[in-house]
This record gives C-alpha cells, structure tokens and sequence, in this order.
C-alpha cells in the first residue's frame, strides 16, 4: 500500500507517478497520461546517492533515474535548475525524460481496493513531443 507521494513528473499528457511502498527503499512505480488510470511498472529496491537525492529506482522494464532535488546547495551556490526524471528503457525504447513538478497542483486518486492511481490536474500544460507519445504504452 502506498504511504505517501514521492515523486510526480509530467509534460502535460505523459505522466510519471512514484508512491512509497512502506520501507526507504521501497517504491511503486506508474507510467501513463494524465486523466487516465496508470499502469504499475513492477520496482525492485532502490539506490539512494549520497549527493543529497538522487534515486535509481530499477523496475522490470528498465531503470528510473531521479535526480537531486533543485533546491540542493553545494558550495553556497543554489542556483541549481529542476532536472527532469529520466526513464530507461531495457528495450530500447528512447529514454523518457519528464520534469518534475509540484504534487499540489494535481489530483492524485488511490484506490486501495484494486491499487488504481490516476492523476488529473492543470499543472504546467503544453503538448508533449511526438516522440514521448508513442514510448509511455
């Protein structure tokens, strides 16, 4: 059962949703577009990096790399941009790179009795390049 939001990207239409599944290391990944129910991709445990939050999150179907937040500071600098989330594909596929934005501004709905996540909301809009459409099914 998910515990709590982790992550969430999305370009307008592609959506990437990450909830934690009880441990710190544990994730439930879902791939889909906004509006729609989203598939689970099956995670196995994940690698945290010691440069202040960057995850690699292996899943069965390739590997979801999540960088650092922006607002981390080295140096006194925090003049960092948003990276984007970067999904692997083990098939070949090109990867899918979405960024990151605020889970406040969309609707996240679970239903605990079939593991349903869909995600609706205004969020930042803007059509999505023809080459991501086709990689998310």
């Amino acid at each position: 059962m998910i515990d709590h939001h982790v992550y969430l990207w999305t370009d307008g239409e592609a959506v990437l949703y990450v909830g934690r599944d009880g441990g710190f290391y544990d994730f439930r990944v879902f791939l889909g577009r906004l509006g729609e129910p989203l598939r689970e991709i099956e995670a196995r445990p994940a690698t945290r990096y010691r440069d202040g939050g960057t995850t690699s999150i292996p899943t069965v179907e390739g590997e979801l790399l999540a960088p650092r937040p922006a607002t981390f500071s080295w140096m006194g600098s925090s003049d960092f941009p948003a990276l984007p989330c970067v999904f692997t594909w083990s098939d070949g596929r090109p990867p899918l790179e979405l960024p990151r934005v605020d889970p406040d501004d969309y609707v996240i709905s679970i239903d605990t009795a079939d593991g349903v996540v869909t995600v609706t909301g205004n969020g930042p809009g803007g059509g999505m390049p023809t080459s991501t459409r086709n990689v998310i099914m």
